[in-house]
Order: structure tokens, then C-alpha cells, then sequence
């Protein structure tokens, strides 16, 4: 059974956005995945992807830290992807800016598929 993961309104929160220069004139997109409503209790191993024009561009899982990193890369628009098991995919444009490090802090909220007091399926979208 594949069930599709992501793609619902409000099921995210990027909760900060912020750029930091640098010399080299390629982009740095990075930041960290937690667990969202958990205080930035963080998401080790989580799989991390931009992608362009629907191609994967660079992949990477975060660390113990749930910190994760795409660098070297040309001053452009990507869509960045993160997931693990257990939680919902996340989906968002993301902007690489030549010689800046944009630094994104992205939560997951976790799946759930079966209420604890129905013997229902959970709506895909809350």
C-alpha cells in the first residue's frame, strides 16, 4: 500500500529564514529539520533534497544534530525536500543567492494513520 505523504496546506512550519555572506559567488542553502510543536527537539537521519526543473540536484541526510547542507550551488531557485519515516514530507521553494548562505529551519509534524478512539483512517490533511 503507498500512501502519498505531503503536498497539504499547513502541514509545515519554516520557522526561520535568514542570510549569511560569504566570499565565493556559488549559494549555500542549509539548515536543520525538527520535530514540530518540540521545542527544536531535532530529526537525525532525515533525507534531504533539492530538486530543479523535478531532477534531483544534491542529496543529503541531516546529522545527529538534524543540521543539513548544499553548498557550491549556482544562484538559482530549487525545491527543497525533507522526510522521514514517521513524519510528513515537507515541500518548498528555496532561493540559493550567489555568495550568501541561506539557512532554513524546517519542522516536520508526524504521521499518524490511525486514531487511538476510531478504527479510521486520520484525514490525509488536517
Amino acid at each position: 500500500m503507498q500512501l502519498k505523504v505531503g503536498g497539504c496546506p499547513g502541514l509545515f512550519e519554516t520557522n526561520t529564514f535568514r542570510l549569511l555572506e560569504h566570499s565565493d559567488g556559488s549559494g549555500i542553502v542549509s539548515g536543520t529539520v525538527t520535530i514540530a510543536g518540540h521545542a527544536g527537539r531535532s530529526i537525525e537521519r532525515a533525507k534531504v533534497r533539492l530538486r530543479r526543473d523535478g531532477r534531483i540536484v544534491s542529496e543529503t541526510h541531516t546529522d545527529s544534530a538534524g543540521r543539513f547542507s548544499f553548498a557550491n550551488l549556482e544562484p538559482r531557485t530549487f525545491r527543497i525536500e525533507a522526510e522521514r519515516p514517521g513524519f510528513r514530507q515537507f515541500e518548498e521553494m528555496v532561493e540559493a543567492k550567489a555568495g550568501l548562505d541561506s539557512i532554513y529551519h524546517i519542522s516536520l509534524k508526524r504521521w499518524r494513520l490511525w486514531s487511538r478512539f476510531r478504527r479510521e483512517p486520520l484525514p490525509m490533511c488536517e
